[in-house]
């Protein structure tokens, strides 16, 4: 348990009801702006907008909770930038918003999960045991 406070203090961990939450208003803000600046005209950049919206809340909470944040962004790029007028629709550039979104929520995850372990790993006792970047400057 220790351990675990430990890597929450370093980067912590949003439960998933609170990161899908956080997600949303993440998501609709991002709506916002992204409408706002035009990128209804280029839904592309719409969903980069998103897809880093998803990936930084994907690090940040539980698998859950990324899917869901993915979800929230794949209807609002979907409703607002791809089909404009607040319906979802599905077309073949849906589809895609849809995978890229999840892909990017599964990687987020997967590598909040890999910082979280390099935490544990650096602040374990074995870590002692292993070779600092200094010792090994002079190759």
């Amino acid at each position: 348990m220790a351990a675990q406070a430990r890597i929450n203090a370093h980067l912590p961990r949003l439960d998933g009801m609170i990161g899908t939450s956080a997600g949303f208003g993440v998501t609709v803000l991002t709506t916002v702006v992204a409408v706002a600046a035009g990128a209804a005209a280029h839904p592309v950049a719409g969903l980069v907008g998103f897809a880093v919206v998803a990936a930084i809340m994907s690090v940040l909470t539980t698998l859950p909770g990324a899917l869901a944040t993915a979800g929230w962004c794949w209807a609002c790029d979907d409703g607002f930038l791809v089909g404009r007028h607040a319906d979802l629709v599905f077309t073949h550039a849906s589809l895609v918003g849809a995978i890229v979104l999840v892909g990017v929520a599964v990687l987020g995850t997967a590598l909040g999960v890999a910082g979280r372990l390099v935490i544990a790993l650096h602040d374990s006792p074995l870590s002692a045991e292993l070779p600092r970047a200094r010792e090994w400057s002079h190759i």
